[in-house]
């Protein structure tokens, strides 16, 4: 029951924070109704992903005892608008991600760089002190490229639910079942 209500937490969590960033972005109704669009399917991912992963909770997994680090990447609709995440497991228990992700300001209905760092910014800024992350944001013409790195064995999972979709899970195999329903396909594993 804790954990229902957990994912039920970061569902809520993830949806105000779309919600909000959504509204921010630009006073023009036509985009706004692109943005509803674009949050209800981000609702529609995060909902499948919950209720999948309140379904299946093994006792043990097939990943068990392994250690590695495996590759994952999705496209935004082209090769420069891209995500990609590396992700670190020992004895089948995530220890650590490294995500670079575009972010393309017409996609997320931005009119320009100077409001996208004011948007970000603010993300930044909580992120500053929180031990184990270490967070970057590069401001371009046409996107803004965040990185990150998390080092789960150090930082406090409850202070980053807003930036990694990865911070509830605790095995490889329930962050492969979730990025690969997101749309995410795995590229290397070693």
């Amino acid at each position: 029951m804790k954990k229902k209500l957990h994912y039920s937490r970061v569902l809520f969590l993830t949806v105000v924070t779309a919600t909000v960033t959504l509204a921010a972005c630009t006073a023009n109704e036509e985009s706004t109704k692109d943005k509803t669009k674009n949050s209800e399917a981000s609702l529609k991912i995060n909902s499948t992903s919950s209720s999948s992963k309140e379904k299946s909770s093994p006792s043990s997994t097939k990943s068990e005892g392994k250690t590695g680090t495996v590759t994952y990447t999705a496209e935004l609709g082209s090769e420069e608008d891209k995500m990609e995440k590396k992700v670190t497991y020992k004895n089948g228990k995530i220890i650590a991600e490294e995500t670079t992700e575009a972010i393309p300001y017409a996609g997320f209905g931005i009119k320009d760089k100077t409001e996208a760092e004011s948007l970000i910014s603010q993300k930044q800024k909580e992120l500053e002190n929180v031990e184990g992350v270490n967070y970057s944001v590069e401001y371009q013409e046409e996107r803004a490229i965040e990185s990150y790195k998390i080092d789960f064995t150090k930082v406090d999972r409850e202070k980053i639910g807003f930036l990694s979709a990865l911070a509830d899970l605790s095995t490889i195999d329930e962050v492969e079942k979730l990025l690969l329903e997101m749309g995410y396909k795995k590229i290397e594993e070693q």
